[in-house]
């Protein structure tokens, strides 16, 4: 087994075993990440209703790196429209979605996404309208099917998919599903201009997730079969290199309260110069800076149109640590894009 099957494995593992806590602190949890989901969701809102409204088109959707099916949830209610016609065999007569597939390696995430469309009464749309897969996001087929095709990406999914060899697979995944029908691809990431104001709070408030981030110190609760709860969210820009948090045992027991952290310059250094975030669990996370995602996106996305949309661009608020890069084969996105005075990346 090679290096990068050996952290598929280790990576799959690490989800699995987070998925819950992950989805309780992160996604529903930090108030960060929360905003800058919600500017993705206002994105990725604004992108389908557009395409289907206004350019009358036909749209099937597909997420990669689907986790707890934030996507799925968000674009359901565009479905219900779809149903009635598509029982009719009516569908051509205007732009519709008409499915949302997504996939993911971990079990548990999956797990956890059938359940949030239970919670939602969503479910009874399931399987034939939303859907989802277990299994690598780089072994996705080419789209095949009868309508546009829109593969995303989102919450920096690119940034977990087992580093830059990882990366480049989901750039060419995502390229070669949509390429055969002139679809649009859109992959919403981090950036490693973001690292120093929004990385390094977010990850020391979300420790019973991921574990103790690397630069923290000392280690003494590293090596244990514990979880540190941090006792308040950090949020961005703040510069404070302590964090307080409470440890708790394998039986749910707090051994020590108040516990401080403190962050080693050297290791803040490295890591805001190379984006890469470790913890003592093993869990790894990369933000790319705009200028790798650009370059990827030129060398990896060949024909289409190529737009490279820094965060704040869009909303100065949810938008700061976020960057988009979107492919388009049948020009349907440009003019969305000029509307948010956005130019095309040359390539």
């Amino acid at each position: 087994m090679n290096t990068q099957s050996l952290r598929y494995q280790h990576d799959r593992s690490i989800w699995d075993q987070c998925a819950t806590t992950y989805e309780r602190q992160i996604v529903r949890g930090h108030p960060d990440v929360t905003a800058y989901e919600s500017f993705e969701h206002s994105f990725i809102e604004k992108l389908v209703l557009f395409l289907t409204r206004d350019r009358s088109l036909t749209i099937d959707c597909y997420d990669f790196g689907c986790g707890s099916g934030r996507i799925h949830n968000l674009l359901a209610p565009f479905l219900f429209n779809a149903v009635s016609e598509l029982k009719t065999q009516n569908i051509l007569s205007s732009g519709k979605l008409v499915h949302v597939g997504g996939i993911d390696f971990s079990k548990q995430m999956i797990e956890l996404a059938k359940q949030n469309l239970a919670s939602s009464g969503l479910d009874t749309l399931y399987p034939e309208y939303l859907s989802f897969d277990i299994g690598s996001a780089f072994d996705v087929a080419p789209y095949t099917g009868p309508h546009t095709p829109l593969a995303v990406s989102v919450c920096n999914s690119i940034g977990v998919m087992q580093g830059e060899e990882g990366a480049r697979n989901l750039f060419r995944t995502m390229h070669n599903y949509i390429k055969e029908r002139k679809g649009i691809a859109v992959i919403s990431c981090y950036c490693l201009e973001a690292v120093e104001s929004f990385a390094l709070g977010n990850y020391e408030s979300t420790m019973d997730v991921s574990g103790q981030p690397c630069w923290l110190t000392p280690e003494t609760y590293t090596g244990n079969d514990c979880t540190l709860l941090p006792n308040y969210y950090k949020r961005a820009h703040d510069k404070d290199p302590n964090i307080i948090i409470d440890v708790i045992d394998s039986e749910n027991k707090c051994i020590e309260r108040n516990f401080k952290l403190t962050r080693d310059p050297d290791k803040v250094k490295k890591v805001i110069q190379t984006g890469q975030i470790d913890t003592f669990n093993g869990y790894r996370s990369l933000w790319y800076s705009t200028k790798q995602i650009r370059n990827w996106m030129k060398e990896l996305w060949t024909g289409g149109t190529l737009w490279h949309i820094p965060g704040i661009q869009l909303d100065r608020l949810r938008g700061e640590p976020a960057q988009l890069a979107v492919i388009d084969y049948n020009g349907a996105f440009e003019p969305l894009a000029r509307t948010w005075n956005l130019r095309p990346l040359s390539r």
